[in-house]
């Protein structure tokens, strides 16, 4: 029998790498999407549906995922989220040698439903470790998301260096992710999040309408709305940016992502650092202007190195806004499970509107103008930053 140590430790491992996974597979697929383009022929109005696959896939993931948290616990419902994660990448392949646009935007589907499903989930074991453990777990282990996206990243730049056909690659990442995830498959905790095993607790259902009432919970909320969009904009678009905006190649724009890629994770990997100096505000109004500066500078330069730079402030302003928003909304009252779930269901709202929107006004203005959108909106969130708790993690802020 082991300890609650050795049992703590397991389930924390098994965290990392629920995270690592769909990082680097989702680097995979972005940093070919000009190649992808190319062969599916698509334009930006399209490619903006075809990414709407990922983003309804991650709302209908989300969605479902309380009520089969609630019925089968958070273990099942990632070991599916990560089957259909990596089967997406099969069928992504599939879609590019037939270059069939709607079979794409069903890989993506696919891809969404997994993380929607899988991340609402691990976020949720995330803030219970955070919380027995009293140390700070959700900006490292979203931090091990990014790690995933430079190893992806970097991936494809080599075989995008040997010219292996996207296709190829993605094959390559499917049966990788397979036999990487395999370790871990049972390594989280049984029966956690179900309704029978959490007296009190809401993870069965949507959250208490009571929560909906609340304005600091709602502009915490609104906070990780326009970040998700801000970070997810960059997953979505930023080679395709390069490419557009800048003339870059396939490797340039994928050494751009690599940048952002990086920054983000070395951003929340180093945030621990911060939290055990800085309360939880302070560090998210830093971080929310350092990746609004880091996007202005991307939206109205006109010099690539400029961009660059740009890109590397956005993305360490980006990387700890979504966890230390999760972790916020955790403490700011009871039934933490449920407060989680609405705040992350902000982000995963950013994400079902993100793509298709900025597809769309790119078609109209160009990509330039898109991001001016996005950044617009990280610039009126600031503005709810006051209902964040001033609390560090591990402390419990005070109530009034």
């Amino acid at each position: 029998m082991s300890s609650p140590a050795a049992l703590l430790a397991r389930r924390r491992r098994t965290l990392f790498a629920f995270f690592l996974l769909p990082g680097a597979l989702l680097a995979a697929w972005i940093t070919r999407t000009p190649a992808i383009r190319d062969t599916l022929g698509a334009s930006l109005a399209e490619m903006g549906l075809v990414l709407a696959g990922l983003s309804v896939g991650s709302m209908i993931g989300l969605l479902a995922s309380g009520p089969l948290i609630a019925r089968f616990g958070t273990r099942p419902v990632t070991q599916l989220g990560m089957v259909l994660i990596i089967s997406s990448m099969f069928t992504l392949a599939l879609a590019t040698v037939l270059q069939v646009l709607p079979l794409a935007s069903v890989a993506l589907l696919l891809f969404g439903l997994g993380m929607g499903g899988a991340e609402l989930a691990i976020n949720m074991e995330g803030a219970e470790v955070e919380r027995i453990s009293c140390k700070i777990v959700l900006p490292t282990l979203h931090g091990c998301f990014s790690v995933g996206t430079v190893i992806g990243a970097l991936t494809s730049l080599l075989l995008i260096k040997l010219q292996v056909p996207v296709v190829w690659h993605l094959l390559a990442m499917c049966v990788l992710g397979a036999l990487a995830i395999s370790p871990f498959i049972n390594g989280l905790a049984p029966g956690f999040g179900r309704s029978d095993t959490q007296p009190g607790a809401t993870a069965d259902a949507a959250p208490r309408p009571r929560l909906w009432r609340e304005p600091a919970l709602l502009m915490i909320a609104a906070i990780t709305l326009s970040m998700t969009l801000s970070e997810g904009s960059a997953y979505d678009w930023l080679p395709l940016l390069m490419a557009d905006a800048y003339a870059t190649g396939e490797m340039t724009g994928t050494l751009v992502f690599l940048g952002f890629a990086t920054t983000m994770a070395i951003g929340r990997l180093g945030s621990g650092v911060l939290l055990q100096r800085m309360d939880r505000r302070s560090v998210l109004v830093a971080s929310m202007l350092m990746a609004a500066a880091g996007m202005a500078v991307v939206v109205t330069s006109q010099h690539l190195l400029l961009a660059v730079a740009g890109v590397v402030f956005w993305g360490l302003g980006a990387s700890v806004a979504f966890p230390l928003a999760l972790s916020a909304a955790a403490v700011s009252g009871d039934d933490s499970n449920a407060r989680v779930k609405l705040v992350a269901t902000g982000g995963y709202l950013a994400l079902l509107v993100g793509p298709p929107m900025l597809g769309f006004v790119a078609n109209a203005v160009g990509l330039r103008g898109a991001f001016a959108v996005v950044l617009g909106l990280v610039l009126l969130a600031l503005l709810a930053t006051p209902a964040v708790p001033r609390s560090r993690p591990g402390q419990q802020p005070a109530r009034h």
